[in-house]
């Protein structure tokens, strides 16, 4: 959110998150009714209609963390953490989410399932990584 609708999509945010682009990708930095040259104008209208535009900038500020409540995925004695930010039992959860574990990834020895629909959950288990169709 804040890469693309805020803080950092422009300015010195933007420079210390490796978040710029070519400066025609920016909402009003080029007025195409004034470009005269026909060429140009061309070029121009050719590089936005295949790399876009940046949307408008929504927020000045950085977006509030989101709070996340989820069961613990490693013991299922756990009962539902509230996380809170700084609190341990949200430290230790957070390291548990497979994004955090990618070094861990291998591929599957057993065929894999197609899934039809979308996928309503990710799990880590001691296992592997599970996708669960969302019903």
């Amino acid at each position: 959110i804040d890469l693309v609708f805020g803080y950092k999509q422009q300015g010195q945010a933007a420079l210390d998150s490796d978040n710029v682009f070519h400066h025609l990708f920016y909402e009003g930095s080029v007025n195409i009714d004034t470009i005269e040259d026909p060429l140009e104008r061309n070029a121009t209208i050719g590089f936005i209609n295949n790399f876009g535009q940046m949307p408008k900038q929504l927020f000045k500020k950085p977006h509030p963390a989101k709070k996340i409540k989820a069961r613990a995925l490693m013991d299922s004695s756990t009962a539902v953490l509230s996380t809170s930010t700084g609190s341990a039992a949200a430290a230790a959860l957070t390291d548990r989410l497979f994004y955090r574990n990618l070094h861990r990834l291998s591929p599957s020895l057993h065929p894999i399932k197609e899934l039809q629909g979308p996928v309503g959950q990710i799990l880590q288990t001691d296992k592997g990584i599970v996708a669960v169709e969302r019903h």
